[in-house]
């Protein structure tokens, strides 16, 4: 035995032995060490489907795919990375790649083993079955994806456009400067990838000429404002897949390597030709995961959208502290907080989404999620994520004094916002679990703090927006549902109220066309409490420290007894909590 064959499996040896005690992170070093040693065939077949093992172990579902691939590739005849490949694609709803390879791995076993092959050919036809289903669903509500702007009427509802036509009056602080920015680098982006041309060839092969960049003004964008992404051409995805193609293969960028093998490869690319080649091949390449993810989770894909958030956000942070102290000219922007910031935002709203998706699809009959079933995160997973994230912008440096408008706002306030929302969203979860579905009076008191502090975090998020933003509106919505549940006295819910119907007017001013059914529903039912309230205060039947709300939100009482804590009019200057 010579002395590499001797290395690599005294490596895999390790690998083995850690995994089986459940030390997956470490085997996982072991095997990439192995592979490093640069052997072929089956041993590094076997190297390769042991990484994929761990990484299905870690839910790092698209290294476990990378990595399976990589093995068949090796050695087109193992099995057992077809299926772990297909597993990983299974787990995050990758169909495509979940029938073809569960397909494969059938063929391998369709002599041999008669029970394996039913099992997947089965396998392979439940995916190609969720593939039309979920392509079903796209083209049923195809209107939530593609905007139709065939009137020149419709083209003027949009919320850039009603931002431009009150450009010269618009507030400093005004969400209208944030979508005309966003609006302007995403048109640039989406005039230049619809020159992109796809020829079909005599083989079956498609023949790519791209004209321009798309993947970076489009990113900014959608950092900037993720409302501004609209899709107003048919084959947006046919082009945007050969796009992000094109691009990355033009400045040698990776394709659907694992964050772990960037990592390790980076430094090797800076050794040998620098920062003038790494930097566009680092930055295609993160720009085209993020838009990959943003895309994913607009066409219903969320958990796809969350493996590749993570993955740039893993690479992200390694890049922010490893290359600190290089000039940003060199990195590049994509190093930058306020660029990691904003990926981190992104990646709070698909996970909501994510947790929500979840409990819906297994639930189709509830409409509230109570738990986040088959979901990597838990509610508390996510409170933890919008704390690191209010605590990041809290921390982080002010914005440079030449900064624009629409870029303090993005990046500060709508960061934070977003934060706050999501632990309102927490704790009136909490609220709501505590009560159950059949609450009594002590369930009731119980709730009474959770829903308290979810007000509190909903009223402090709209603060963070400007208060022409769609998002200031919809969380003081949310917050005045939240003191409904509590059963907070008038004092509290009816001031709110009347911010409420006040925030409704102003965001219609630009986002009117944006606005949703229910959150114009909550709008009525705002002002219909507040004109019940003065009926009532009239009649002399309610007063200041009566609990009176919109009946669906009594939870089975007429009205609560007021804790100390909420005799005190609406205050929310200081949230109490060690790390809130």
């Amino acid at each position: 035995m010579s002395d590499q064959n001797a290395i690599l499996d005294a490596l895999k040896a390790e690998g083995n032995s850690l995994f089986q005690e459940g030390e997956f992170s470490a085997a996982y070093k072991k095997y990439t060490e192995a592979i490093d040693k640069r052997p072929s065939g089956n041993t590094l077949a076997v190297l390769y489907s042991n990484r994929a093992a761990c990484a299905l172990k870690l839910k790092d579902y698209l290294d476990a795919i990378y990595d399976g691939q990589q093995a068949t590739n090796a050695d087109p005849s193992f099995v057992k990375a077809f299926v772990r490949t297909a597993t990983a694609a299974d787990a995050i709803n990758l169909s495509s790649i979940s029938h073809a390879t569960w397909t494969s791995a059938s063929k391998l076993v369709k002599e041999s083993d008669p029970a394996l092959y039913a099992e997947f050919t089965s396998r392979a036809k439940a995916a190609e079955t969720a593939r039309s289903k979920h392509e079903a669903r796209l083209e049923e509500n195809r209107e939530d994806y593609i905007i139709e702007l065939s009137t020149s009427r419709a083209r003027k509802e949009m919320p850039w456009a009603r931002a431009m036509m009150m450009r010269n009056r618009l507030p400093e602080q005004s969400s209208g400067h944030v979508i005309i920015e966003a609006y302007q680098e995403f048109m640039e982006g989406i005039e230049t990838l619809k020159q992109l041309e796809l020829q079909e060839q005599p083989d079956g092969t498609v023949m790519v000429r791209a004209v321009g960049k798309v993947l970076e003004p489009l990113t900014n964008a959608i950092l900037m404002h993720d409302h501004v992404f609209h899709v107003d051409f048919p084959d947006f995805q046919e082009k945007i897949k050969h796009q992000i193609s094109a691009e990355v293969q033009t400045h040698d960028g990776w394709g659907l390597v694992g964050p772990q093998d960037l990592i390790r490869e980076m430094p090797e690319r800076l050794q040998t030709s620098g920062w003038q080649v790494t930097r566009p091949a680092v930055t295609i390449t993160l720009r085209a995961w993020i838009l990959r993810a943003f895309v994913d989770a607009n066409f219903g894909k969320t958990a796809t959208a969350d493996e590749f958030y993570r993955r740039v956000l893993d690479v992200l942070e390694w890049g922010a502290r490893t290359y600190a102290n290089v000039p940003k000219a060199e990195r590049g922007a994509v190093f930058e907080p306020t660029f990691i910031r904003g990926v981190r935002a992104l990646r709070l709203s698909n996970v909501l989404g994510l947790y929500k998706r979840q409990r819906l699809e297994d639930n189709p009959e509830t409409e509230t999620e109570e738990e986040g079933i088959e979901c990597r995160y838990t509610l508390e997973d996510i409170r933890q994520l919008a704390l690191d994230a209010k605590s990041e912008v809290e921390a982080s440096e002010p914005p440079p004094p030449y900064a624009s408008t629409a870029f303090r706002l993005a990046f500060w306030s709508y960061p934070l916002g977003e934060a706050l929302g999501v632990l309102g969203w927490y704790h009136m979860r909490r609220g709501m679990k505590l009560q159950g579905p059949e609450p009594d009076e002590a369930s009731v008191l119980a709730s009474i703090p959770e829903f308290k502090r979810s007000a509190e975090h909903y009223v402090k998020s709209a603060e963070a927006y400007p208060i022409d933003e769609q998002q200031h509106f919809t969380m003081l919505l949310f917050a005045l549902e939240a003191y409904w549940r509590g059963g907070a006295p008038l004092r509290i819910t009816i001031p709110l109220a009347q911010r409420a119907r006040g925030a409704y007017a102003r965001a219609s001013e630009i986002w009117r066309l944006t606005l949703t059914q229910h959150e114009i529903a909550k709008a009525a039912e705002a002002t219909s409490f507040l004109k019940e309230c003065e009926m009532q205060m009239i009649k002399g039947a309610w007063k200041l420290d009566d609990a009176f709300g919109p009946t669906h939100y009594d939870p089975g009482y007429k009205r609560v007894p007021r804790a100390e804590e909420d005799e005190e009019e609406l205050d929310v200057s200081d949230i109490d909590g060690d790390s809130e």
